[in-house]
């Protein structure tokens, strides 16, 4: 029989301590780790469109220019138009709004306009001054109505435009349409407002500023041509027989001697290209026919693509079997 361990024996092997533990309960030593070191990354700053940054300060070349055309303290509301079209680039016919803005007593000082210049227009380039001059200025789209003061001051002042000076229903048809071809081309969303990046992505700017330079109004073909507009007003009032200033479907068949198919007709006013600005149910206004005529002329639009694409999408599903 074999002896039982002399508990004493077995606390001298250990003197002063427990007895031994499991080795399943003996944990291993552990490494002190140092704390994550947070990883630096370069985020660019995020940018904010209203928040320009840029140096208002004039250049030397600015400063020599702006004494040039304040040769006094104030100017009047003629000398300003240099300052708009020489000094801040933009069509000196948005002079007239400008001033408006500034002028005190039918002048503008050189401190008023240049406190304007750094708040508004240092830190824009032509094209977004043009923008801002022509949206309302707590707005941040440009809509059909800010048109208006633009084409009131151009039927006054371009000379390519004086013969209409007498007839005051054609200056209004005249601009009407003018604006019907800016939007068809500009609001690509068709939401009847132009934002920023769409006016800088369409051509708007270069055609206002070739309006801004010839004199002969038809040699700009885009939106401001009158011989294009006559055409269009013209082609509309041989349809609107009882010149209601509407085309019912009857109307619109007529169209180019009667080449429009029943089911063309059909889909054009049931509206599935684009929905009818008309207020009168089941009548094509002005402003519609433009659109169709637009879409019309030249096919290849991105417009036109889309206008005679859902013409032919019969189920409206978004594909042409």
């Amino acid at each position: 029989v074999s002896e039982k361990p002399n508990r004493r024996s077995v606390d001298e092997k250990s003197p002063g301590h427990d007895s031994p533990k499991p080795p399943e309960e003996i944990a291993a030593p552990k490494t002190q780790k140092a704390p994550p070191q947070p990883i630096q990354v370069n985020v660019p700053q995020l940018f904010i469109p209203s928040v320009r940054q840029a140096n208002s300060d004039l250049t030397p070349e600015q400063q020599k220019q702006i004494n040039e055309l304040f040769p006094s303290d104030t100017i009047n509301a003629k000398d300003f138009e240099a300052v708009v079209s020489g000094f801040c680039g933009i069509p000196k016919f948005l002079s007239q709004m400008l001033f408006s803005k500034l002028e005190t007593r039918g002048m503008i000082t050189k401190s008023s306009f240049l406190q304007f210049w750094r708040s508004e227009f240092a830190a824009r380039n032509p094209r977004e001054r043009t923008f801002w001059a022509l949206k309302k200025k707590t707005a941040n789209e440009i809509d059909s109505d800010d048109f208006k003061p633009v084409m009131k001051i151009l039927l006054t002042s371009h000379p390519g435009l004086e013969f209409l000076a007498n007839t005051p229903e054609f200056q209004e048809r005249y601009s009407e349409t003018v604006v019907y071809r800016i939007f068809f081309a500009v609001d690509t969303n068709d939401d009847g407002r132009i934002s920023q990046r769409e006016f800088l992505n369409s051509n708007l700017f270069d055609a206002l500023m070739h309006v801004d330079r010839e004199e002969d109004i038809n040699k700009v073909r885009n939106y401001f041509s009158y011989e294009h507009f006559y055409v269009l007003y013209c082609k509309f009032w041989e349809l609107d027989t009882d010149h209601d200033f509407l085309i019912s479907k009857d109307d619109f068949s007529r169209y180019a001697g009667y080449t429009l198919s029943k089911k063309v007709l059909d889909r054009i006013f049931s509206q599935a290209p684009r929905k009818f600005r008309s207020k009168v149910e089941g009548k094509m206004s002005y402003e519609d026919f433009v659109w169709y005529l637009l879409c019309e002329e030249d096919k290849m639009t991105n417009r036109a693509i889309d206008y005679w694409f859902r013409v032919l999408d019969l189920d409206e599903n978004g594909i042409v079997t």
